[in-house]
């Protein structure tokens, strides 16, 4: 029903020859294309007959066309079911024109009224309404980015004084222990030179070392085992150490014997001193365009903003419907398929992709139910942790401890410090030893890399780093373990090494001076990794699992090793996460959370099940390691979404390459327990990642590459509703507040649809696809509270969305790895020996800290 409170009113009529000759005859007709307010209580023929008669009144509606039997307001033609072939059951209704001059009777189903506010017909109704609905979405996003700035300027503020406060911890606690963790490399560097001195003394001609001027360990085990002509697998021998391989090199002895003097060499500071020149001017180069890109990107902003609303304007219902009951808005809203709007369709279309993806996920994928052998796995974990016998299991012999060479074949042999048996025969008894441990869990090929980014400043985050090396142990030897510390300056800021050799002294630390999780990934796992196998000191990994340095992974991890060596084509695997706080105590918060994170873990399943995951999670994934160097290598190291990021670049290869998602074993991470945290977390990383990748959905969808890959039409429907939810977006708060100003009866009715359509969705999840998971249900009070929680998510994507006006076009643009290792060639340089200290490689003063401390009692 029409609300009939406007001045002026416009009758169309259904062309009809009688009708149009009654007003011709009747002189109530103007020349066709003659202005609307110069036809004013006249009527206009269309140019083609099968298009309406306008006809133009100064009063309104309600006097202009009435019902015959109950004179009511003349019925939408929408709503009416008109009889075509029994005409005298259709309702008639009568017209008056010119102030009842003129008047006629005709079905209704051929009349439409259009409600105008003033003589020039350009307003109607709907368009005031959407106009103060704008007026007030306006409002409503200043005073919330408002509010938002002050709780992200809240939330930042005690992060500056927890990072002020461990600064203060630093400043007691780190001098003292860099000075212990200097004098450990000293003593290294020391026992190195007396044996490379030993060694080299009775050699003749000039020696030198392989890679870099350092020994190479493996290089001299190869040796042995040819020398020696029985194979098999040959441990290290005796305390001496392996003699200097010759070379026709004639660079200083005494550089290549002394590994000190080797950072004090003139071919490493002039490595240093490029990498940090270059890196200097890469600053200066790159800068210069950041004023261009952010005019670009603001003027393009302002230019979307402006559209948006002028979209919303222009497609928003002209005429103001009244609902007579409840019930009838009710079923206007479920009636969808009903809808003439193109808004409406578009909302529809969203919904209902969404919920389809949603269904044939859940009727196609039945979650995993865990090894059978991961409850053993973790009990003789648990067995070897209480009896003491870990420790010597992932006990990694050093440099100094003898060992015994034997070249002959053995059926036993030393991996780690343990005794392994090689007979295919395991008795019952075995199966508590390491060695069966390593095989169940298939970590004897894999390495495990953290990202840490000053992740011990205080205590807290001091326990929660050391309990993910805790439970990394309990997956991986310490010898496979990386520490992958980045900072902004040229020396750790905090004793994250300190607490690692805590743990225990045989995990791998490396420090990257560069802020960026994605680039000290990539240095690790192309420069330092390689560089320690060739030296003997680790085995060159064919895999690596890259996790968070909050992301304790449980003991009974599955690494599906028998599944990738089967198929060469998986280059990744993805895991599925669940919330968990440090000190286990699950709030609601978090439990909710927990939820989202399963779902998406559901999806990323149905993925892989049909084809391919589109990217792993960032907190944990598992990737082939000459792969991840391939997909780092064309990596921006922009931090927000460099998981999708890794994805997208594996789709775009349009291979048979493929990330497998193994839900067998869901992995915890810490979640934020409170709102401003969650809230920072979602507005300034997580959801601000969508709309950074826009024009990415876009060419993935329309790119002609993708019509003929299997992986990508997979993905596809997921890149369409990406992106509408992203127009939506823009959208979305215009649409809801002019809804709320024209109708906000229906505006509840819909938020009450969709809360019911979450509801099935979490039901269908908890009871149907973990229906042998009972260990991953929520609880009743969670499942609840869930859909609530996401609908308050959508103020989460609003505040990304300003974020993304507001702070984006000042962001500088990464630069992709490809383009700093071919054209500006920054890389930080390979330190030229395995034992480094973190705390002076890169600021080149190793003889002034080395006098410093000899001055200070060492």
């Amino acid at each position: 029903m029409l609300d009939v409170n406007t001045p002026t009113c416009r009758l169309d009529i259904a062309y009809n020859y009688e009708s149009a000759w009654k007003l011709q005859h009747d002189n109530m007709t103007v020349p066709y294309g003659t202005k609307p307010e110069d036809a004013l209580e006249r009527c206009i023929l269309p140019h083609e007959d099968k298009d309406y008669i306008h006809c133009y009144t100064t009063i309104p509606c309600s006097y202009t066309c009435r019902t015959s039997d109950t004179n009511q307001l003349c019925p939408d033609p929408a709503t009416i079911d008109k009889d075509e072939t029994v005409m005298m059951q259709n309702e008639k209704c009568d017209v008056w024109l010119a102030g009842g001059a003129w008047s006629q009777r005709t079905d209704c189903y051929k009349l439409q009224l259009n409600q105008y506010c003033g003589y020039t017909f350009d307003f109607t109704p709907g368009d005031i309404i959407a106009i103060r609905g704008l007026i007030f979405a306006d409002c409503f996003i200043v005073l919330f980015w408002l509010c938002a700035e002050f709780t992200l300027r809240r939330v930042d503020k005690g992060l500056k004084e927890e990072q002020a406060e461990g600064s203060e911890r630093m400043e007691v606690e780190l001098p003292s222990k860099r000075r212990l963790l200097r004098q450990q490399v000293l003593t290294r560097w020391s026992d190195d030179a007396q044996r490379n001195y030993y060694y080299s003394s009775g050699m003749s001609g000039i020696v030198s070392t392989v890679d870099n001027s350092v020994y190479s360990e493996q290089l001299l085990l190869n040796q042995q085992q040819e020398e020696g002509g029985g194979g098999g697998i040959v441990s290290s021998t005796s305390g001496d150490p392996p003699p200097l391989v010759e070379s026709n090199g004639m660079k200083s002895r005494y550089y290549s014997r002394d590994p000190r003097k080797r950072f004090q060499s003139a071919a490493w500071l002039r490595s240093l001193s490029q990498y940090k020149q270059l890196s200097s001017s890469k600053r200066h180069r790159f800068n210069s365009r950041a004023w261009t890109r952010t005019i670009t990107l603001d003027a393009f902003f302002y230019l979307l903003i402006t559209f948006s609303q002028w979209f919303i304007i222009y497609f928003s219902p002209h005429q103001k419907t009244v609902h007579p009951t409840y019930t009838d808005a009710l079923v206007a809203v479920i009636e969808i398929w009903n809808a003439t709007s193109f808004l409406e369709w578009m909302i529809f279309i969203d919904v209902l992709l969404d919920f389809c993806l949603f269904l044939c996920a859940v009727f196609v994928v039945k979650w995993p139910t865990k090894p059978v052998y991961a409850e053993r796995v973790k009990d003789s974990l648990h067995k070897l942790t209480v009896h003491g016998d870990s420790d010597d299991a992932y006990h990694r012999p050093t440099r100094h401890e003898d060992a015994q060479v034997d070249s002959s074949f053995s059926s036993s042999y030393s991996y780690d410090g343990y005794e392994y048996d090689d007979d295919d025969d395991i008795s019952s008894v075995d199966t508590g030893s390491a060695k069966f441990i390593m095989d169940q869990t298939m970590t004897q090929d894999v390495c495990l890399m953290i990202a840490c980014h000053q992740s011990v400043m205080t205590e807290e985050r001091y326990e929660t780093f050391t309990g993910t090396l805790r439970s990394a142990l309990q997956v991986f030897p310490p010898s496979h373990i990386f520490v992958c510390d980045n900072g902004r300056t040229y020396t750790p800021f905090d004793d994250t090494q300190w607490a690692a050799q805590q743990v225990h002294p045989d995990i791998n630390y490396l420090y990257v001076p560069e802020g960026n999780k994605t680039f000290a990934f990539y240095w690790c796992n192309k420069y330092w990794i390689p560089y320690l196998a060739r030296q003997g000191r680790v085995a060159d990994f064919r895999y690596a699992v890259i996790i968070d340095d909050d992301v304790p992974l449980p003991p009974d991890l599955h690494i599906p090793y028998q599944m990738l060596d089967q198929n060469p084509n998986i280059k990744a695997v993805h895991f599925p996460i669940t919330a968990a706080t440090p000190d286990g105590s699950m709030n609601q918060l978090v439990q909710c959370q927990d939820i989202e994170y399963k779902l998406a873990g559901l999806h990323k399943l149905f993925q892989s099940t049909l084809s391919s995951s589109l990217s792993c999670h960032g907190a944990v994934a598992l990737w082939d390691r000459q792969t991840l160097d391939e997909i780092f290598y064309e990596h921006d190291t922009v931090f927000n979404g460099e998981d999708m990021y890794m994805g997208l670049s594996l789709l775009r290869r349009r291979d048979s390459s493929r990330i497998y998602s193994c839900a067998a074993d869901v992995v915890p991470t810490y979640a934020p327990d409170n709102w401003g945290m969650l809230f920072r977390q979602r507005v300034k990383s997580w959801d601000v990642t969508s709309h950074k990748k826009t024009f990415t959905y876009i060419w993935e969808i329309i790119n002609p590459r993708s019509w003929c890959h299997g992986p990508s039409w997979v993905l596809k429907p997921y890149f369409i509703q990406e992106l509408l939810t992203i127009i939506l977006d823009w959208l979305r708060v215009f649409l809801l507040a002019g809804l709320l100003v024209r109708d906000w009866v229906s505006l509840v009715l819909m938020a009450a649809v969709f809360t019911l359509l979450l509801y099935v969705m979490v039901l269908l999840f908890e009871y149907i696809v973990l229906r042998d998971r009972r260990d991953l249900r929520s609880s009743p009070l969670t499942i609840v509270l869930f859909p609530w929680y996401r609908l308050s998510a959508l103020f989460f994507r609003m505040g990304a969305l300003c974020q993304n006006i507001f702070t984006y076009s000042k962001d500088r643009k990464g630069i992709k790895i490809r383009v700093r290792e071919d054209e500006i060639r920054d890389i930080p340089p390979c330190p030229p020996s395995p034992d480094v200290d973190w705390f002076t490689v890169w600021t080149g003063d190793d003889d002034q800290q080395q006098q410093q401390e000899q001055g200070e009692g060492w």
